[in-house]
């Protein structure tokens, strides 16, 4: 996982003494207390708590090692001492005439009055033209339109996703009305039609579309016209299309991501404005303020050679085309560098830079060699170094080369940082901890350290929020702001997959023997899991329902209003979470592969099982032929080559963990050698030995490829 987050850490960068060992002990204590305060929302408590324990502690060292985390709790302590959280029926457009949040029974209307737009803003318009409310509903609902004329055509709907539901159409011009099911763009299959519907042209309408235990009703002005039985179609979102009515009411059970996602959007909105007014500052003690400003360490440039200033030009316009990913002309820039323009070493490192961000380790660590050579004493090559040999999944080798930085030049922050995210990512919070610790004592000056300082905290803690709600099972912790419920049911689903993982893979074991509980976060709404996501630098990673996040160990889900997709997502993201207790650092592709292999797992006979094909993945990987990448590449992708057509890519995973996993077991043999080599530690290309056992990769692709098609075909 190079650079990106490694390296914006390492972008943002009086000595501190070490305090009495008891004294330091007991501020940790009385912190922790303080947390606990906060996770049960005893806001008032927290607040007394934390004044009295910096009291205590006054003008102690390791109290300004704590600055960064001190800000944070100051800070969420006061917005939650007064904060009200707003009423539901502030949030929507319409008059929420009824919800109760405990059933999901909710009654709502739109009166289409003076701004259009602003009273039917809770709806979507999609491609298609369809006005689509987003509340998910899981049980009996309906939705009815209402005017004073009928002119037109009128369309409503409710859709089980955006390609498969119920429409019924009336066209009073015809004295037409019909109920079909549709699939994509087409009816595929009418349901109940009436051509003498007794339809008003320029008369005032009500037209009402229900949905009750599988049988659709559709009635005009109170009088049945069409009803069906015995639908695939058990729930959904309600829409429609045509002239704007006078009046929607929608009504019936709902999930309640939709309300609840208003609710925590609305919260996350106010806690970000009251941040940015808020100072923290005016609640800590004068005597630890003073005591951050007298912490400062010499400015360091990024770079090795002499003249530095004058490469400090050349190295912001490196830096510029790395982020834009404009490989090529960086690595031509810096060729380009005349003796007269920058140093040896200068070059020569960065070009290891451009080398390492566009995926070429090997030549990465060749020229710091060189710039080692040149320049032995710049520890900024050997942190580089270390950044490579992480991503190229030697972790020991990282960890052993920034401890010896730490040693050798105790304040090159860069080191400190990235060993302390490497220990992390090794699942060892305790090793991250105690090295922020040591370099505090260095001399580091806190303010140096928070971002990183701030993720220790949240890999202890996970977000804060007004309301917690917990539950713990065997192997799980599952915290969430919704309800209590919600983390009974993510739990059992959890275990359940949990066990369809152990029984795949019986021979591999924890990484860690430390017995720990697996965190999960289940998020309100999606606004509050991308604000958390954004805290930890995985917005760009946030665009789904969850996520999987390696460094805190912390799986984060969001309260999709579509319980199915949240299942799969719950399950894919817990893999992720397993594979990586039981195998981290393996290539990418068979860590997203197997992901999308049990996202469909299902219950049968009272078990989880796997290996469902998936029309979506054959459908990209069998019309897309000469998009597959060569197995050769393929196997040992890179995270950044991977990321770069994920379409394509998770496809070809998913295909080739379905072939290896359930075609033939001479294949699940090949597997478990090929795990089996990457739990030793060998290199990705020297373990594909193992899955490939002797045949050319080009032959073992068209195998995987043929089996793909076979599968298809069955599926017809």
């Amino acid at each position: 996982m190079l650079a990106s987050w490694f390296l914006a850490l390492l972008a943002g960068a009086g000595q501190a003494g070490q305090g009495e060992p008891e004294g330091r002990a007991a501020f940790e204590v009385g912190l922790e207390r303080v947390r606990e305060m906060e996770d049960e929302s005893e806001w008032l408590r927290a607040d007394e708590a934390l004044k009295t324990l910096l009291e205590e502690h006054r003008e102690q060292e390791y109290v300004l090692h704590r600055l960064p985390e001190l800000r944070a709790d100051v800070t969420r302590i006061h917005f939650w001492l007064t904060y009200e959280e707003p009423r539901p029926k502030d949030l929507v457009s319409g008059e929420l005439l009824k919800y109760s949040p405990s059933t999901g029974q909710i009654r709502i209307r739109y009166r289409v009055e003076g701004d259009a737009k602003r009273i039917l803003a809770d709806f979507q318009v999609d491609s298609r033209g369809l006005r689509v409310h987003p509340l998910f509903f899981d049980g009996t609902h309906s939705i009815t339109l209402k005017g004073q004329s009928l002119d037109t055509v009128v369309e409503i709907f409710t859709r089980e996703d955006l390609d498969h539901g119920l429409c019924s159409l009336l066209d009073p011009e015809e004295d037409l009305a019909f109920l079909a099911e549709f699939r994509g763009e087409y009816y595929r299959n009418a349901l109940d039609v009436d051509e003498e519907a007794g339809l008003r042209r320029g008369q005032p309408y009500a037209v009402k579309l229900s949905m009750r235990e599988g049988k659709a009703t559709v009635s005009y002005n109170k009088k049945t016209l069409l009803r069906t039985t015995e639908l695939d179609v058990k729930g959904g979102r309600v829409a429609f299309r045509g002239p704007l009515p006078d009046e929607i009411l929608i009504e019936g059970r709902a999930t309640t991501a939709w309300m609840q996602g208003l609710v925590s959007a609305a919260v996350d909105r106010d806690r970000s404005l009251f941040e940015q007014k808020f100072d923290p500052a005016a609640e800590l003690p004068e005597w630890l303020l003073k005591m951050d400003k007298a912490a400062v360490i010499p400015m360091r440039f990024p770079f090795p050679g002499a003249g530095q200033r004058a490469h400090l030009r050349i190295w912001k316009q490196i830096e510029e085309l790395l982020e834009e990913e404009r490989y090529a002309e960086a690595r031509q820039t810096a060729l380009a560098l005349s003796e007269e323009q920058a140093t040896e070493a200068f070059r020569e490192y960065v070009l290891a830079w451009v080398e390492a961000e566009d995926g070429h380790p090997e030549e990465a660590l060749a020229r710091l060699e060189r710039v080692l050579e040149l320049e032995p004493a710049f520890s900024g090559a050997r942190v580089l170094q270390a950044i490579v040999r992480a991503d190229q999944g030697s972790e020991s080798e990282a960890l052993a080369i920034l401890r010896q930085v730490t040693v050798d030049d105790p304040l090159e922050v860069d080191a400190w940082l990235l060993l302390t995210v490497t220990e992390l990512l090794a699942g060892k919070p305790d090793e991250a901890k105690a090295t922020i610790d040591r370099a505090l004592r260095a001399g580091i000056p806190p303010v140096t350290l928070e971002e990183v300082n701030l993720t220790l905290v949240r890999a202890r803690y996970g977000p804060v929020w007004g309301e917690t709600f917990h539950r713990e099972s065997k192997n799980y912790h599952v915290a969430s702001n919704l309800n209590r419920s919600i983390c009974v049911e993510a739990t059992k689903i959890l275990e359940e997959a949990l066990q369809l993982y152990r029984k795949d893979f019986p021979r591999l074991a924890p990484a860690s023997s430390a017995k720990r509980r697996f965190p999960v976060y289940l998020f309100a709404g999606r606004a509050g899991y991308l604000t958390y996501a954004g805290d930890l630098g995985r917005e760009k990673y946030a665009w789904s329902a969850g996520l999987y996040y390696p460094d805190l160990k912390q799986l984060l889900i969001w309260n999709v209003p579509d319980r199915e997709a949240m299942l799969r997502t719950i399950r894919h993201e817990g893999f992720h979470q397993y594979l990586d207790a039981v195998l981290p650092g393996i290539p990418i592709w068979l860590n997203e592969g197997l992901a999308e292999y049990y996202e469909v797992s299902n219950p049968s006979r009272g078990f989880m099982e796997a290996g469902r094909p998936r029309a979506d993945h054959l459908q990209t990987l069998l019309s897309l032929r000469s998009k597959w990448v060569p197995f050769g590449r393929f196997l040992s992708m890179s995270v950044r080559e991977f990321q770069h057509e994920p379409k394509h890519n998770y496809a070809q995973a998913w295909g080739l963990a379905q072939f290896l996993m359930q075609s033939d077991r001479a294949e699940r043999r090949r597997l478990d050698a090929y795990l089996a080599e990457l739990a030793q530690g060998k290199p990705w290309s020297e373990a594909a030995e193992a899955l490939l056992d002797g045949r050319d990769p080009e032959a073992f692709q068209r195998e995987v490829r043929d089996y793909l098609v076979a599968l298809r075909n069955g599926m017809r």
